[in-house]
């Protein structure tokens, strides 16, 4: 191997800001995940996307640090999940795994 070239075998979470959790990590399809930030920030929106950037989820969360989402409907992958404050910033971005 050149000394040029690297072997990626892992890739790290988009995005390792501790303020933002999300729970189970994998999940099973249908399961409910549960979505948290700091108690000083408020979110405004959930969006789930595809790795292709297709949303394919979005929720609208009106002030709480704390949401549900359902993941009936979703197939078996990987999603980016990302939560907007009540500024519309984009706090955090997250990876999900879903699997059946």
């Amino acid at each position: 191997m050149s000394p040029l070239c690297k072997t990626v075998s892992s890739i790290a979470n988009t995005n390792p800001d501790s303020r933002f959790t999300l729970m189970p990590n994998p999940v099973t399809t249908g399961a409910i995940v549960t979505i948290s930030l700091q108690a000083d920030e408020q979110l405004k929106t959930i969006s789930v996307s595809d790795l292709n950037g297709s949303l394919v989820q979005r929720v609208e969360v009106n002030g709480s640090n704390q949401v549900q989402l359902s993941t009936v409907g979703l197939a078996s992958g990987t999603y980016l999940v990302q939560a907007i404050n009540q500024q519309g910033i984009k706090t955090a971005l997250k990876r999900l795994l879903v699997i059946r």
